[in-house]
C-alpha cells in the first residue's frame, strides 16, 4: 500500500492500476476479497482524513468499514442516487464479513456484484474465462474500478472543499483570480473526473 500512502488517493487511474496490480498476485478468492475490501477502506479513510481541516487528523483504526462508507456519503463522496456503488459496497461488505466469521462466503452474491459491469462481463466472455478464473478476474477488475472511481471522486470533492475552505478562511488567491473563477474551474474539473470513470 505504499503507493496509496504516498499519493493520498488523488490519481484515479493510477490508483485503479495499482490496485489491479496488487490483487492480480492473489489466487485465493477469499484472500482477494479481504484484500480488495481493505484497499477500498483505505480510500475511504484517506478521503475522510484529507477532508479534515486538521493537518494531522487520523481516523481511529477501530472504526468499522461500513461506518467509514456512511461518513463518506455525508461528506459528499457519493449520494443515495449512486445505487450501483452502494449495492456493490454492501455486497463486498457482506462477503468480507462472512469470510471473517465463517472462513467462507456465499458465492451466490457474486452476480449481484457482476451485474454492474457489463463491459467486464463481455471481456470475460471473450477471454473464455470460467469458474474460479472468471471470478478472480472479475473481482480484481471490480476492486480496481471501485478504488479508481472513489479516488477520482475523492480528489474532486476535496478540491472543491479546499477551495471553499480557503475562501471562507479568507486565504488569498494567487494570480488575481476570484473565488467564482476558481469554483467554476473546480466544477469543470469535477465533471471531467466523473466523465472519466
Amino acid at each position: 500500500m505504499n503507493y496509496l500512502k504516498t499519493k493520498k488517493v488523488v490519481d484515479a487511474k493510477a490508483n485503479r492500476d495499482f490496485v489491479v496490480e496488487e490483487l492480480e498476485k492473489i489466487f485465493n478468492i477469499e484472500l482477494l476479497l479481504v484484500r480488495g475490501q481493505i484497499l477500498i477502506e483505505y480510500v475511504f479513510t484517506s478521503f475522510i482524513e484529507n477532508y479534515s481541516t486538521e493537518d494531522d487528523y487520523r481516523l481511529d483504526d477501530k472504526f468499522p468499514f461500513y461506518s467509514k462508507f456512511q461518513i463518506c456519503r455525508l461528506l459528499g463522496l457519493y449520494t443515495e442516487k449512486d445505487t450501483a456503488l452502494i449495492e456493490q459496497i454492501n455486497v463486498i461488505n457482506k462477503m468480507r464479513n462472512d469470510i471473517a466469521h465463517k472462513l467462507t462466503f456465499d458465492r451466490t452474491l457474486l452476480p449481484n456484484l457482476y451485474k454492474h459491469h457489463n463491459g467486464l462481463k463481455q471481456e470475460v466472455k471473450e477471454k473464455k474465462l470460467k469458474g474460479e478464473a472468471k471470478d478472480r478476474y472479475m473481482l480484481v477488475m471490480i476492486f480496481g474500478s471501485l478504488c479508481g472511481n472513489f479516488s477520482g471522486r475523492a480528489a474532486a470533492v476535496n478540491t472543491v472543499h479546499n477551495t471553499i475552505s480557503d475562501f471562507v478562511l479568507g486565504k488569498t488567491v494567487g494570480s488575481g483570480r476570484n473565488f467564482a473563477e476558481i469554483l467554476q474551474q473546480d466544477i469543470a474539473d469535477l465533471k471531467l473526473a466523473i466523465s472519466q470513470e
